[in-house]
């Protein structure tokens, strides 16, 4: 079961295919995730890139600049991409931090990181993009080292990001976009 529309899914992961051609960034957000839990997938691009990625985009797009949401923006071929760079963007995590890993050719955040900056958009958020964000959060947790989150949380000192988290699984309720295996993990946690 999908959230969004099957074909803007589609297109979304054919631009994200022919990005990743182009420049080299670090993928965040609702793709990142999908490739980390196979859960649910996106309808937009969210990545990191240094400043000569973006110097590379700007030569190739017309790019916008969202000031008060610290990020760059671009649309190609109709699927929007959200641009997050080092000192300018916040994401709940400095981005010169990260940890990545690489799965199907992507560079993208190690899970704990995922799961933070994720809980950090999802405190700002409203309507069906909180929606989905709930549900990639839970998704996140079945597949994330919790002492490593933890660990993470304590260095950026949000420790109510871990209340928020036991608050959501303990109230999720989506678990029909989960697979049979995903819900089984989620029990698995909860019940530790």
């Amino acid at each position: 079961m999908e959230f969004w529309n099957e074909a803007i899914i589609e297109k979304s992961w054919k631009v994200l295919q022919e990005l990743k051609k182009k420049i080299k960034f670090i993928l965040i957000g609702g793709w990142a995730i999908w490739l980390l839990t196979k859960t649910l997938k996106s309808k937009d691009i969210d990545i990191i890139v240094d400043f000569k990625e973006l110097t590379k985009l700007k030569e190739k797009f017309q790019i916008k600049k969202n000031q008060r949401l610290k990020k760059y923006e671009l649309v190609m071929d109709e699927v929007d991409i959200d641009i997050y760079v080092p000192y300018y963007s916040d994401l709940g995590v400095p981005l010169s931090k990260i940890k990545t890993i690489t799965i199907q050719g992507f560079r993208i955040p190690e899970p704990q990181y995922l799961l933070v900056m994720k809980q950090h958009t999802y405190r700002q958020r409203e309507g069906p993009k909180k929606e989905k964000d709930l549900i990639d959060i839970f998704a996140l947790t079945t597949v994330t080292d919790l002492k490593k989150y933890l660990q993470l949380t304590k260095e950026l000192n949000k420790p109510q990001y871990v209340n928020d988290l036991i608050a959501i699984i303990r109230s999720f309720k989506d678990y029909q976009f989960l697979s049979h295996s995903k819900k089984i993990q989620a029990h698995k946690k909860i019940n530790h």
